[in-house]
C-alpha cells in the first residue's frame, strides 16, 4: 500500500507550513507608507531580519530532507532536498524593496528641502509594494 509519509506528502506538508510562515512574515512587513516614513536603520533592521529569518527557514527545511528524513529506514526522503520557492521569492522580494528604500534614502540625502517635499507627495512607491 501506499506510505503514510510517503515523500509526495511530505513535499505537501512542507508547503503548507512554507506558505504559513511566509504569511507570517509578510504581516510583521510594515505597509508601503511605513517603509519610507519610518528611519531607514529602522526599516534596513526589520528587513535584514526578515531575509535571514527566511533563509534560516530554507537552510533548515533543506537540511531536514537532505540528512535528516534521508536516514529514516521506513520512509526515507528520496529525490533532491526540499527547496522552498515561497521563502525565497519572499526573501528576493524583501531584498528588492530594501534596494529601493536604499536607493530613496540616498536620494533623499541630495535632494533639496521643497524637493523632498515633492518626492513625498508623488507616493511613487505605491505600485511597487501593494502585493509584497
Amino acid at each position: 500500500g501506499k506510505q503514510i509519509y510517503s515523500v509526495e506528502r511530505m513535499i505537501n506538508t512542507m508547503n503548507v507550513i512554507s506558505k504559513a510562515f511566509c504569511k507570517q512574515m509578510r504581516h510583521s512587513i510594515p505597509n508601503h507608507q511605513a517603509l519610507f516614513s519610518l528611519p531607514f536603520l529602522e526599516v534596513q533592521g526589520m528587513m535584514s531580519h526578515s531575509i535571514s529569518a527566511l533563509n534560516y527557514f530554507s537552510s533548515m527545511l533543506n537540511r531536514l530532507t537532505d540528512v535528516d528524513l534521508r536516514g529514516l529506514k521506513a520512509n526515507p526522503w528520496v529525490g533532491p532536498p526540499y527547496t522552498s520557492s515561497h521563502a525565497m521569492q519572499l526573501s528576493a522580494r524583501i531584498d528588492k524593496v530594501l534596494c529601493i528604500r536604499a536607493t530613496h534614502e540616498e536620494m533623499l540625502c541630495v535632494l533639496s528641502t521643497a524637493r523632498r517635499s515633492n518626492l513625498a507627495a508623488l507616493n511613487i512607491f505605491e505600485v511597487i509594494f501593494m502585493d509584497l
